[in-house]
């Protein structure tokens, strides 16, 4: 029983900061989408192209990570959240406290390099 209730407790604590961490990449994504503008002229129209550009990379790693949150809150629902999507195994408690939206064990993340 006890391990259950400390079960239940660590769910809801990682629930928490999976909602939390949604808002905050859901917000960056809005700010980062945002194409800049600095004014007409073609100098200005440079400059805005440069930093847009270089907000590709932040923005696919920002919507990379919010499919991630949406599949460990799915998972969660369902209650496979400590369930490795390529091994079945068991996703290791240090990994999930660590990186509450992980959906594969350290294991099988070695394997593919991430």
């Amino acid at each position: 029983m006890l391990k259950k209730i400390s079960n239940k407790l660590f769910l809801l604590k990682q629930k928490a900061a999976l909602v939390l961490e949604k808002k905050r990449v859901t917000d960056e994504l809005k700010t980062i989408e945002k194409f800049p503008s600095y004014g007409d002229k073609e100098e200005e129209n440079a400059m805005e192209v440069e930093q847009f550009e270089g907000y590709l990379g932040l923005r696919d790693g920002a919507r990379n990570l919010a499919k991630q949150i949406d599949k460990a809150l799915k998972k969660m629902d369902k209650g496979n959240y400590e369930e490795c999507d390529i091994c079945k195994g068991v996703i290791e408690k240090g990994r999930l406290e660590a990186f509450p939206a992980a959906i594969i064990c350290v294991d099988c993340s070695r394997k593919q390099g991430k």
